[in-house]
């Protein structure tokens, strides 16, 4: 477990003001639409990588999902279960370091990564593709929403700035991922709320396991995907 990490982000969930479901950062568009779609599976079990207060995880568990939120600060988790307490029919959250640890209850249908994977260290990525490989099953559809776009506003709305980052970042989290997923489709987004002021580009993911993919392998290759 990387401690200094998961001190961050608790100090972040502890502060009682710190709470994006507030600023309109609720259920992305892209899921609604790939559930609408038939791209995610109309049924089956979900995890749900660095689920905060549990708003998407709550979402798939009101429509007949097995949901599993987990988050590595546990204040997060406190937050997530006092939101969507719902006796035995409620969602699951569990206080799990993905880089360090296995969820339980797998292998899932539908994996979704909110904003987890680009905030993780360099060095634990491989750590992070081993354990979501580890429940995740030929076929399985997993989406992962990264932060782009570092630099000054002005530079980014140059269209070839754009065009570019999103290229070399498609390349560095291909290579991440290569040994077990493949990626269908890349679309932009924006990962900041709805009422937020400002931006946050992003890109989203469509991923879809490979069917001879090793469940506990690691990539092979170095490779970033911050």
């Amino acid at each position: 477990m990387d401690s200094t990490h998961q001190t961050t982000w608790e100090a972040r969930w502890s502060d009682a003001q710190f709470d994006p479901e507030r600023r309109g950062r609720r259920v992305p568009a892209e899921v609604v639409d790939a559930v609408a779609s038939t791209w995610l599976p109309a049924s089956g079990r979900m995890l749900d990588v660095g689920c905060g207060t549990g708003e998407l995880v709550a979402w798939f568990q009101q429509r007949g999902y097995e949901s599993l939120g987990i988050d590595i600060a546990p204040s997060a988790i406190t937050k997530a279960r006092a939101r969507h307490a719902d006796g035995h029919n409620g969602p699951r959250f569990e206080a799990i370091d993905i880089c360090d640890q296995t969820p339980p209850d797998g292998p899932f249908d539908i994996i979704v990564d909110r904003g987890c994977l680009h905030g993780i260290p360099k060095s634990l990525t491989e750590q992070y593709t081993r354990n979501v490989a580890a429940v995740s099953h030929d076929l399985m559809r997993m989406r992962v929403f990264m932060r782009i776009g570092r630099g000054p506003w002005w530079l980014r709305r140059l269209p070839f700035v754009g065009r570019l980052e999103r290229g070399l970042h498609h390349r560095r989290v291909a290579r991440v991922f290569r040994s077990t997923f493949a990626i269908e489709h890349v679309g932009s987004t924006d990962l900041r709320g709805a009422t937020a002021t400002g931006e946050m580009p992003g890109v989203v993911y469509f991923w879809k396991r490979r069917p001879s993919a090793v469940a506990h392998g690691a990539p092979t290759s170095e490779g970033t995907a911050s």
